[in-house]
């Protein structure tokens, strides 16, 4: 199976709830899978290792996770665990099926599961300067912020908005911190970055 965008988040949500369906093999490309899936508990249900096809110019799955909840940029940057292959690509979010890379590297996984490697490393890759924006901006926790601010006394998140008002308060607190200690705000970006991956 090959699951792209939010299909890998429902071909992992069906994975993790229905522990009798099984997959020869599984192919995520895009995917926007939380990055603390628990892969350990599907294990048994696919066939050898699940690969992860990540494209370093693609922005959606970040801004899945900077928007939304429950989502992951796994798409982006991999999984970085035992139970699943991460292949990096210096794709944007379609870029997994053209003719060309569906031979070289998703029909060897289909056929006999042959996981065929790319000539990058993700740390060889230039993450383009939105991506590491989107990553680095919780952008859910300021619209909400923001909302609440704008509507104190109507009851627009009176339960979710606080957290979020918390969260985003700690997160600028402790950006704010890394800056005066770097000097640099691009510095300050891949720390945070590093801290939260």
């Amino acid at each position: 199976m090959i699951a792209h965008s939010f299909g890998s988040y429902i071909v992992a949500e069906i994975l993790l709830r229905n522990p009798d369906i099984s997959l020869k093999r599984l192919i995520l490309c895009g995917s926007v899978v939380a990055e603390k899936f628990d892969w350990f508990r599907v294990k048994g249900q696919v066939e050898g290792v699940a690969i992860n096809d990540c494209g370093s110019r693609d922005i959606w799955p970040v801004f899945a996770k900077s928007i939304t909840w429950g989502y992951g940029p796994t798409g982006t940057y991999g999984f970085k665990v035992d139970s699943v292959e991460d292949r990096v690509h210096p794709f944007r979010h379609s870029d997994y099926f053209t003719d060309t890379f569906v031979r070289r590297f998703s029909l060897p996984v289909l056929r006999s599961g042959e996981a065929v490697p790319t000539n990058y490393k993700q740390d060889s890759l230039r993450y383009p300067a939105i991506i590491t924006l989107a990553d680095f901006l919780p952008i859910k926790w300021i619209v909400l912020a923001a909302c609440r601010r704008a509507f104190p006394g109507d009851g627009i998140g009176k339960e979710v908005v606080p957290e979020g008002v918390r969260a985003f308060e700690v997160w600028r607190r402790n950006s704010a911190l890394r800056c005066a200690r770097t000097g640099s705000i691009s510095r300050a970006m891949i720390i945070t970055q590093s801290t939260t991956a």
